[in-house]
């Protein structure tokens, strides 16, 4: 929860006795850590012990919300029973499991007309399809196969991070495709005839068992 760098540069002064101020304290004690923060950091004071231990950190740790003063910034802790992450004292944005967000507070299940949202766990009147980002595009291949053929596919997709309700928007395409140049024309190990050869033997076959003509084959 408390940032390692800082306990790191506390304790180096604690034990050496040397106030050597950790980065984002304006004044420091080798005892008690920062007193004063500089004004875009927030103090955070936690107990080790019986002793009070002051550290000035960019935002507060989760459990805390960040309040600024006129003079100084703090951290002060949320009051909201089971909740994980909060906007202000009576406010929580996110709850602990198997808790959920409604309305800044954490209870058991939805009420009644609210959808439940699995990404951000909480409840909601309407709840819309969230996507992740997009994978890369995947090898270039057709039919199971990276060579044997001049134009293959390639593929990419996403996954759904939040299933939208009834009411709530439907979810994009996951999956993309487009064509591409194969790397590997021939695939080595395999015997490969030419469009010509492959025509000209099916041509034989065809019209001299059933008197039939050759499709039109690519490869």
């Amino acid at each position: 929860m408390v940032s390692v760098v800082y306990l790191i540069g506390i304790i180096f002064f604690i034990i050496s006795g040397v106030i050597s101020c950790p980065r984002g304290c304006a004044s420091c004690s080798p005892v008690n850590g920062c007193v004063t923060c500089e004004s875009q950091y927030f103090m955070f004071l936690y107990r080790q012990n019986i002793r009070q231990i002051g550290i000035c950190t960019p935002s507060c740790p989760v459990g805390y919300y960040g309040v600024r003063y006129q003079y100084y910034n703090k951290c002060n802790r949320c009051h909201i029973q089971h909740c994980q992450a909060c906007f202000s004292r009576h406010y929580c944005t996110r709850c602990e499991t198997p808790y959920l967000a409604f309305q800044g507070q954490c209870i058991e299940k939805c009420p009644n007309n609210t959808h439940y949202a699995n990404y951000s766990k909480e409840c909601r009147d309407r709840v819309d399809c969230m996507v992740g980002p997009w994978s890369s595009w995947s090898h270039c291949a057709r039919n199971g196969v990276t060579c044997g053929y001049k134009y293959g596919f390639q593929t990419k997709t996403r996954l759904v991070l939040e299933y939208p309700s009834i009411n709530g928007a439907r979810c994009p395409s996951l999956v993309d495709t487009r064509s591409c140049l194969m790397a590997r024309r021939h695939c080595s190990g395999r015997r490969h005839f030419s469009h010509l050869t492959f025509s000209c033997i099916c041509y034989k076959f065809l019209l001299a068992r059933f008197g039939l003509f050759c499709p039109n084959i690519r490869i």
